[in-house]
């Protein structure tokens, strides 16, 4: 968990990350203030525009409607109204946190998927997409100009590199790889 003093220090911080690869970014931000200070000074959007894959909350207090989707509008995806008690906070905040979790370790799922896919050959990129399009090896030989044992072989190490034990685990891990859910 980081914390910060201030939204101008949680700025900085982030500023500094960006340079920095080596840092990782933390679960959830949530910006705690009044409504009309928080919209005025842009805190969100400027946070969402430095690190896009935080999770950022907003925790309003004397927030109208209209400031929730605006605050909403400019990227928090949790929102919070204050004052409240403190088990529906605690219990808000621990979702806001379960859903960041989830989010974060689904992104670290498709970056494994990616490296995994950019380290296949040219060669079985084009036997995957024989697969994918749900070709038997027979005619994806046919199709490359290639022996079937080849395509046997390419396959294989496409399972492998890519570390399915199925069709249907490498054809999710592929749409995962390459941004689509499911």
């Amino acid at each position: 968990m980081r914390l910060a003093s201030s939204p101008e220090s949680l700025l900085e911080q982030l500023n500094w990350r960006s340079r920095e690869a080596t840092l990782e970014p933390a679960d959830v931000v949530v910006f705690v203030g009044v409504a009309e200070s928080l919209i005025s000074q842009q805190w969100i959007a400027r946070a969402s525009q430095l690190a896009p894959e935080l999770t950022i909350a907003a925790a309003l207090i004397d927030g109208s409607i209209d400031q929730a989707a605006y605050v909403v509008n400019q990227g928090a995806r949790g929102l919070l109204t204050l004052p409240n008690s403190l088990a529906r906070l605690s219990r808000d905040l621990r979702e806001i946190s379960d859903a960041a979790l989830r989010f974060r370790a689904s992104r670290r799922n498709v970056m494994k998927h990616r490296r995994a896919a950019s380290a296949l050959t040219p060669a079985e990129h084009e036997v995957l997409e024989g697969m994918l399009a749900g070709m038997p090896n027979k005619q994806i030989a046919q199709r490359l100009s290639i022996g079937l044992r080849t395509v046997e072989l390419r396959r294989s190490k496409i399972m492998k590199k890519m570390k399915a034990k199925s069709l249907a685990q490498l054809i999710s891990y592929i749409c995962a790889a390459q941004g689509h859910s499911g």
